[in-house]
């Protein structure tokens, strides 16, 4: 079974090494070499999955390209699950999402017409 999350990798900071990034990730992540690493890694993402060590293989690839800042955004099959993790250099920061429901306003009943509905 497992829990299922939606991923979406993207580079917010640094050079254009796409390509070099998406190789070295799939192997990190267990994954053979492919043709094309970018189009191998975009179809890994594009499903939810199980990756329980999204966290030590970002950190990994953190380190192999310090100078990049990545953003790994996750939403889980849990209602509300959603987060951003950002990775630079081996370190991690984490951002969860607040789901905030504005101020109920009393006013938007008020001068309402009510009618009533005779079977």
């Amino acid at each position: 079974m497992g829990y299922y999350t939606k991923y979406n990798l993207s580079i917010t900071k640094g050079g254009d090494e796409e390509k070099k990034v998406a190789t070295d990730l799939s192997k990190v992540m267990g994954y053979g070499p492919s043709s094309d690493p970018c189009e191998f890694f975009e179809d890994l993402l594009e499903e939810p999955m199980k990756w329980y060590e999204h966290e030590k293989d970002m950190k990994a690839i953190s380190l192999k390209y310090p100078h990049l800042t990545f953003l790994l955004e996750g939403e889980g099959e849990e209602s509300g699950d959603m987060w951003r993790k950002y990775f630079r250099n081996g370190m991690s920061h984490t951002i969860t999402a607040k789901i905030v429901f504005e101020k109920f306003d009393e006013s938007i009943f008020r001068d309402r017409v009510i009618t009533k509905i005779i079977d």
